[in-house]
């Protein structure tokens, strides 16, 4: 007897990433930017409960508005007259759905309202663009706000924080076991609250990088305090060098006014005695006695004489203002240009200490070790190739981390026309490494990094999020 075999049928995971497998680079890269708009639309709603206000209902919410939405995809190279011919692919596969009319945008896409379908955003997580929903998912973490709720309370210590009015509140102090009690009108972690951040702080850093949660024994290894220190060290030197070529700058700006101010006194004085000769002369028409016209013509001639005398001296008084208004402007321009070097000094060696310490940080390297490779030779090298840019840091550890950084260093190489001045690119340099420090501030970098310590597999979407912290549960 022969027995049929049966076909076995694809898990919902394997259909899911089959999805993903069947879509063109485009398409990913697009579905890619609507998942995220959808996150933050999420997230936005979810704050709005977690605030204690009542969010409009989700069938409101995901209709993703247009303009923000093609703002985003020109970011992501993705406008244009192709947009819509792909949202259409997208819409075809059964991942988003749209409303609105064809062409609306002269082709760029933002014509259309789109909203992702609960097959799309599994499809998206089926892809790998969501590490964190995979990480929460494994690890039945709590949601992103209530993670950054419990970081508050941890941070404030053992007298706790005080007690908030929001909702959200209660999904942390009606759990089994609480994790956070009320006491004295402050929220306070009870032991298992405690033991729960100790626990997992790694996987919460993983899966929210960018929540700054202290780490549970203070300092990290990974981001240790003296990276933090200096960074903020090469920033104040910067901004101290650049503070002083400011009010350099400022200063030859305002001298012209001050000139002008100078000479309209000068000018007032001068008129000062001829508006008085002025009233003398009216006095003398109006006099009706020899002695009194004769009087008055007498003081009228005085009038005139100091009336020349103050012109004179008046005349005298604006040349001395120019003349040192002009030695004074000169000083300054020269004291801006003398600084010109030590600015550009200062801000490579800021955009240094940044770069190798964000470098180091999503690499799960040494971070003071690479900071401390920046020394007087690495800065005189990048002063002899000037105008210099580090390359672009990547990563694909986290789509928004890596977003953010390729914002940060196309600012930094970016032509401004008409140009900005000789100082042009150190102000750019510097906007570079502020960006990246703040993007480090905290260890946000090294928590990114933790995502490359472990594997993260996809699992599956449910369409539910039963994760505390949502609100009730609801259909995605």
């Amino acid at each position: 007897m022969v027995t049929k075999k049966t076909k076995k049928r694809p898990t919902a995971a394997e259909r899911q990433r089959a999805a993903w497998d069947a879509l063109t680079d485009r398409q990913r890269r697009m579905l890619r930017v609507v998942y995220d708009f959808d996150q933050a639309t999420e997230v936005w709603a979810k704050g709005l409960w977690a605030d204690g206000f009542r969010p409009p209902p989700a069938s409101e919410w995901r209709w993703l508005e247009p303009r923000e939405l093609g703002g985003r995809l020109r970011r992501a190279k993705l406008g244009g007259r192709e947009a819509e011919p792909t949202l259409r692919a997208l819409e075809q596969a059964g991942l988003i759905e749209t409303r609105g009319q064809t062409g609306a945008s002269g082709g760029s896409g933002v014509g259309l309202e789109v909203q992702l379908t609960r097959h799309g955003r599994a499809v998206a997580r089926a892809g790998g663009v969501d590490p964190a929903q995979v990480i929460r998912a494994r690890s039945r973490l709590l949601s992103r706000t209530l993670w950054s709720m419990l970081v508050q309370v941890w941070a404030a210590g053992e007298d706790g924080r005080e007690q908030g009015i929001s909702q959200a509140w209660r999904w942390l102090t009606e759990r089994t076991p609480p994790l956070v009690t009320v006491g004295a009108r402050r929220h306070v972690l009870t032991p298992e609250g405690r033991a729960h951040y100790r626990e997992l702080w790694e996987e919460y850093a993983r899966a929210y990088p960018d929540v700054a949660a202290p780490h549970p024994d203070g300092s990290w290894s990974r981001w240790p305090d003296a990276a933090q220190d200096a960074i903020d060290a090469a920033a104040a030197a910067y901004r101290a060098v650049e503070a002083e070529v400011d009010a350099a700058r400022v200063a030859v700006r305002e001298l012209p006014a001050l000139a002008d101010r100078a000479g309209a006194a000068a000018r007032s004085a001068a008129a000062l005695p001829a508006e008085v000769g002025e009233a003398f002369e009216s006095a003398t028409n109006a006099a009706d006695t020899a002695g009194t016209l004769a009087g008055l013509r007498g003081r009228d001639r005085a009038v005139a004489v100091y009336a020349a005398a103050a012109e004179r001296a008046a005349g005298r008084y604006r040349a001395a203002v120019e003349r040192e208004t002009a030695r004074l402007a000169e000083y300054l321009a020269d004291r801006a240009a003398a600084l010109r070097e030590p600015l550009r000094d200062a801000a490579i060696r800021y955009a240094l200490v940044t770069d190798a310490a964000a470098r180091a940080a999503l690499g799960g390297g040494d971070v003071l070790a690479a900071i401390a490779a920046v020394d007087d030779d690495a800065v005189r090298a990048r002063m002899r190739a000037w105008p210099w840019t580090p390359d672009p840091i990547v990563t694909d550890l986290d789509e928004d981390t890596a977003q953010e950084l390729r914002e940060i260093h196309a600012a930094a190489v970016r032509r401004i026309d008409p140009p900005g001045g000789p100082d042009e690119h150190t102000d750019r340099l510097a906007g570079y490494a502020s960006g990246l420090a703040r993007l480090a501030k905290g260890g946000r970098l090294a928590r990114v990094a933790l995502r490359a310590d472990t594997s993260t597999d996809t699992g599956t979407d449910t369409g539910t999020d039963t994760g505390p912290g949502t609100g009730p549960k609801e259909k995605r």
